[in-house]
């Protein structure tokens, strides 16, 4: 018996009723006698143009999907991080470098704001998680929430250790070349491997990379998420939701300043107990807002979202130039609730707010911004040993501010580096050795004739199923 391979393309649509504008079946060769579809040249083909419905393979997710379950990525998402991850970049350059800064007294209070960028972050990831993971993890399947932690902690790991090993080398570098780095005496044996094992913000540690503190933090997040999740699922009622924001929201308002105002009676205490309140409230925050914004249904996308954006910055700002700036950490805690209108805002939004954040340059940003934030204080940590602050800070102010875009410049540069050398690749990794990619599987003419004929190839479905990708599947066929 001969045996001849012959491949062809089968291009599955499952449309409205009958076939939509724009799509139109094209025979692509002549039957063979008799009619039967299953010998000779496979002759059904589809020329698409726009399609108003398509199901890839039971899959209802529109063009542009990401992420490790294939849910649709909110890009003004993703764009905000670029801003939140500048405004604590500004915070530690203008703590380390203020005599190099021009007259900037208006807008102290502002820069001194910027570590509530580190609680927006907090904010975002436990919306974002929830929106990814929620309906994963509510009764997660034998293995989900292992792949869950593992693609979690793949995420953030490696740069997290690239930062520890390179702050090492430079603090032997500089010891060989007469310049002292270690000044706190923190590159201690046991400190270095408790910043290994992500464990930088449990007494005694300290984080040698000071950014890297939120990490440990953020890296508890995911271990508790599982249950926060089945405990969220539960909820049923709107009002239940929003009171339980508001309960989250005046904890961190009223015991963040308790700890703040009376820290420098228990400095060392006091940093830890910090760490793990601003993380409970804010990444618990992020979740139950997900969860409200989720029971909208149709109303939660809307150009009136871009309102509450608004309404956050001010807000903000405001909490900002209220809080005192003479403690010992500056943290305007009433800015908590305006925070959240702003990511709130940003992932219902559709007006130009969200537009702009959505846009190439802002996301650009978005993505590279956990690398910056994680880099970009290894840049500062040599530079104010290297840069002469006191003799530049009586110079020029054109030597000052050139100075400072430098440096700008330098982490903006090193982040994107980080993200495209290390972190991407690293992560791609991972995620390659967890979910291996599958073959499609395989089919002859025979079976594809007789399930997906002309006359079947487009079936009814709901009005309001969306948009998606048509899929070509490579087949080969035995005769």
């Amino acid at each position: 018996m001969r045996v001849r391979r012959r491949t062809c393309r089968v291009t599955i649509i499952l449309a409205g009723e009958g076939v939509p504008p724009g799509l139109e079946l094209t025979q692509k060769g002549d039957p063979p006698s008799g009619g039967d579809p299953n010998r000779g040249t496979p002759y059904w083909g589809v020329r698409t143009g726009p399609l108003p419905v398509s199901v890839a393979f039971g899959s209802t997710e529109p063009r542009g999907v990401s992420g490790e379950y294939g849910v649709r990525v909110i890009a003004s998402l993703t764009g905000v991080r670029a801003f939140a991850a500048a405004w604590v970049v500004l915070f530690h350059l203008y703590e380390l470098f203020t005599p190099l800064f021009p007259n900037v007294a208006p807008f102290v209070p502002l820069l001194n704001a910027g570590n509530l960028g580190v609680d927006f972050f907090f904010m975002l990831s436990g919306f974002i998680i929830s929106y990814t993971y929620m309906d994963k993890l509510r009764k997660p399947a034998p293995g989900a929430v292992r792949s869950f932690l593992f693609l979690r902690f793949a995420r953030i790991y490696p740069v997290h250790l690239f930062t520890v090993i390179v702050f090492v080398a430079l603090v032997i570098g500089a010891a060989a070349v007469g310049l002292n780095l270690n000044t706190n005496g923190q590159y201690t044996p046991l400190n270095v491997v408790m910043n290994v094992l992500m464990l930088q913000s449990i007494p005694p540690a300290f984080a040698l990379n000071n950014p890297a503190w939120s990490i440990c933090a953020e890296a508890a997040a995911y271990l508790a998420f599982p249950l926060i999740a089945r405990a969220i699922w539960r909820i049923r009622s709107r009002a239940v939701t929003v009171g339980l924001i508001v309960v989250v929201l005046a904890v961190g308002m009223i015991t963040i300043p308790l700890v703040v105002n009376s820290a420098e009676s228990w400095v060392y205490w006091a940093g830890y107990v910090l760490i793990w309140l601003r993380i409970i409230v804010g990444f618990l925050a992020g979740c139950l807002a997900y969860w409200l914004w989720r029971s909208l249904g149709a109303l939660k996308q809307s150009p009136k979202f871009d309102l509450l954006v608004v309404v956050g910055v001010v807000g903000v700002v405001v909490a900002a130039y209220l809080a005192p700036q003479d403690t010992v950490i500056v943290f305007p805690a009433f800015a908590l609730p305006f925070l959240l209108l702003i990511l709130l805002g940003l992932a219902g939004g559709t007006g130009p707010i969200s537009r702009f954040m959505a846009g190439r340059v802002p996301v650009w940003g978005g993505k590279i911004s956990f690398s910056v934030y994680m880099t970009h204080f290894m840049l500062f940590t040599v530079a104010v040993k290297v840069i002469p602050i006191e003799t530049l800070a009586a110079g020029s102010i054109v030597v000052r501010l050139a100075v400072l875009t430098g440096l700008l410049i330098g982490v903006v540069g090193l982040g994107a580096a980080t993200y495209y050398i290390v972190e991407e690749p690293a992560r791609r990794g991972l995620r390659a050795v967890r979910l291996p990619r599958r073959r499609s599987p395989r089919a002859t003419p025979r079976r594809i004739a007789r399930t997906h004929s002309p006359s079947s190839i487009a079936p009814a479905v709901p009005a309001h199923a969306s948009t998606a990708p048509e899929v070509r599947t490579r087949h080969r066929a035995v005769r």
